[in-house]
């Protein structure tokens, strides 16, 4: 489907969608999660954390949101689909339940990777780890890629970051930026390290 596509990065391939969400959808999305919202947890690669050690790691707050609680996440999911070619069904754990985040004045997410190194040998085997959640989302498989979405314009700061290839992206109400995680190896692509720059006046939205 036609698509106004902005390129940042040719390697590794880092590509905003431009108008992807209208207004109206986004209203229905930040509705349905604004009831849901607490302080983020942080978790990436070998590393978690609960909502309060994170805070060194993220300033934020988050909501989880599954596709089946409403018609316009479905719908989302399937635009998702269409643009970045990826099937997603998080009901069968092809793809994780879209996740709602707010950033308030000073709102920040330290530079990291949203692979799970899975690659990783040492990191794959389950054997010491006693979290049921935690075994069951390591076999559900890493994360392929990422789908970032910004849910309104940022009046300053709040730029997404990413250090190792030299680009930040401006929030831009509707849009999406898009990268994969993985090389095709299946280990973590550590180029795509990004972080959320400090949101130096205002509130930002976004979700991915």
């Amino acid at each position: 489907m036609p698509a106004l596509v902005e390129q940042h990065s040719l390697d590794p391939e880092l590509v905003t969608f431009h108008r992807v969400l209208t207004k109206r959808q986004i209203q229905e999305i930040t509705s349905l999660g604004i009831p849901f919202l607490q302080q983020a947890a942080f978790r990436s690669g070998n590393i978690k954390e609960d909502s309060v050690g994170s805070f060194k790691i993220r300033s934020s707050y988050t909501a989880w949101l599954q596709e089946d609680t409403h018609p316009v996440l479905k719908n989302l999911n399937k635009k998702i689909s269409a643009l970045t070619g990826l099937h997603l069904n998080d009901n069968k754990g092809y793809s994780e339940a879209l996740q709602l985040n707010v950033y308030g004045a000073g709102g920040y997410y330290s530079p990291h990777v949203d692979a799970f190194n899975l690659g990783d040998e040492a990191y794959n085997n389950t054997d010491d780890v006693k979290d049921p959640g935690e075994i069951a989302e390591r076999r559900e498989g890493d994360r392929i890629a990422t789908v970032m979405f910004y849910m309104n314009d940022v009046e300053a700061g709040g730029y997404t970051a990413f250090p190792r290839i030299g680009v930040g992206v401006k929030p831009t109400e509707g849009s999406a930026v898009f990268w994969t995680n993985l090389l095709s190896d299946g280990s973590t692509d550590v180029r795509t390290l990004h972080g959320a720059c400090p949101v130096l006046k205002g509130i930002k939205w976004g979700m991915y």
